[in-house]
């Protein structure tokens, strides 16, 4: 698959999506889990910002990765900022990974007890990013990140993935971007 000049965003899980309400009026791709309320007789699903309502069975990695992979086989390279605690945000990754189309990971430092419980699954998620070359970097302070964002943050993410510029919110963990790859 040839690997565009720019990547589209994508932000995935409740995580990442908290930080969007500092871009008010833009618009972003999301991807998230909803889980319907105990009156709602409809099953959860995965929400789309543009393909809509994808049925998920549950909030599993294996069911994620399985409802995910469909509609990732034909979109186009990208970017994914998440929270790896959260299991959209694995699941996407592993389905992604399956589909030859992730540009790189930006990862939200995860907070919280739920980080604590997850530090093998984590480790696990970066491993495999690392084994498959996945540029992958550390937001360790999302506030200061996101608030520093320049508003073309496609450009933003391009300039990292392949000239390498770090903002000092950013720390890098794995993967080589494409710029800096051997012959």
């Amino acid at each position: 698959m040839e690997k565009s000049d720019k990547s589209e965003i994508l932000f995935v899980g409740n995580h990442s999506l908290a930080h969007l309400e500092e871009y008010d009026g833009k618009s972003f791709q999301t991807y998230s889990f909803v889980q319907p309320g105990i009156r709602e007789v409809s099953l959860p699903f995965l929400l789309h910002s543009t393909l809509g309502e994808i049925p998920c069975a549950s909030y599993e990695e294996a069911v994620i990765v399985q409802s995910t992979i469909g509609w990732l086989r034909s979109s186009p390279g990208f970017v994914l900022v998440g929270d790896p605690s959260e299991w959209l945000v694995s699941g996407t990754i592993k389905a992604a990974l399956q589909a030859h189309n992730l540009r790189g990971v930006l990862l939200i430092y995860p907070v919280g007890m739920a980080a604590l419980d997850l530090r093998k699954e984590m480790a696990e998620l970066i491993l495999l990013l690392k084994k498959n070359n996945i540029p992958t970097y550390l937001i360790r302070n999302p506030k200061s990140f996101f608030t520093s964002l320049e508003p073309q943050v496609n450009s933003f993410v391009h300039s990292i993935l392949s000239e390498g510029n770090l903002p000092e919110t950013l720390e890098y963990l794995c993967g080589m971007p494409s710029s800096m790859e051997l012959n």
